[in-house]
């Protein structure tokens, strides 16, 4: 079973190795082109619920085994003087995860959990989407030449925007008595629309040859209690409006589009994959 917290602790030491082994490094970074440019970047890999907590931050009891799913993202950021980079992210994850019975803190108390079947296995599933405006610094000063070597350039990151979410709760099952396995959801319409920050570290990698990948690990903290499909309540039936976390392995692919202000030109790029080496 994948552990965001078990993998945490694996990569950011790597990470913060590769920062250490950039900033003392002298290789291949003395000639630096001032141009900012423009890239576009793809990537996948794996996102899971990690945890809630409340607004005076307490930690909740995992009411699931939850799993992990897929993310996907789209990144169109900008080179900014030396260190920074803005830009926005277009994302979507999927998450789910299982429990042996309906034992929630919601049972009894909200509209939906008021007959509940205990002993019936119930699951969650969720698909969530998200609009984030991030700036990222990079530990190295950047390079915008061709790289004839491997380079890495670590980055730590933050953001903020919206997430637009779609979760349903339902039986493994179908109850005796019941028409359909669904105890709760919001989809279509009725679709969650709340606020999310992210933070994360990772780091380009440059092969040379003009392309680059990036590796990530982003924590991602979403205004609302209910990606699992359940709401979450004290010891004395009141909602505790908790926030859910969850945590982000990505690998993906950039590309840079074209350059800005301080080239020659402010149209085309030189270093495109399919350019020819200089």
């Amino acid at each position: 079973m994948f552990q965001p917290l078990k993998i945490s602790r694996i990569i950011l030491p790597g990470i913060l190795f590769i920062i250490s082994f950039s900033l003392n490094s002298t290789a291949g970074s003395s000639s630096k082109s001032k141009k900012n440019i423009w890239t576009a970047s793809v990537s996948g890999g794996v996102a899971q619920l990690v945890s809630e907590f409340t607004n005076d931050f307490q930690f909740l009891e995992n009411e699931f085994q939850h799993n992990p799913g897929w993310a996907f993202n789209i990144n169109i950021g900008r080179t900014l003087g030396k260190h920074w980079e803005p830009g926005i992210s277009i994302g979507v994850y999927k998450l789910s995860g299982t429990a042996e019975q309906a034992d929630f803190t919601a049972n009894g108390i909200h509209s939906s959990f008021k007959e509940i079947y205990p002993g019936i296995p119930v699951e969650y599933d969720n698909i969530s989407s998200s609009l984030l405006f991030y700036m990222r610094y990079y530990f190295r000063e950047f390079s915008h030449h061709q790289q004839h070597r491997l380079r890495f350039d670590p980055y730590a990151e933050i953001g903020g925007g919206m997430n637009v979410f779609a979760t349903e709760l339902f039986y493994q099952t179908t109850p005796p008595g019941k028409e359909h396995p669904v105890i709760f959801q919001k989809s279509g319409p009725n679709k969650g629309n709340v606020g999310q920050l992210s933070v994360g570290l990772g780091t380009q990698v440059d092969f040379g040859r003009n392309w680059k990948l990036t590796v990530s690990l982003n924590t991602d903290w979403v205004n609302y209690d209910c990606l699992d499909g359940v709401h979450n309540y004290n010891n004395e039936g009141e909602r505790n409006h908790a926030k859910d976390i969850v945590s982000r392995l990505m690998v993906g692919m950039v590309i840079p589009i074209g350059t800005a202000s301080g080239g020659n030109s402010s149209s085309g790029n030189e270093y495109l994959p399919w350019s020819p080496a200089n």
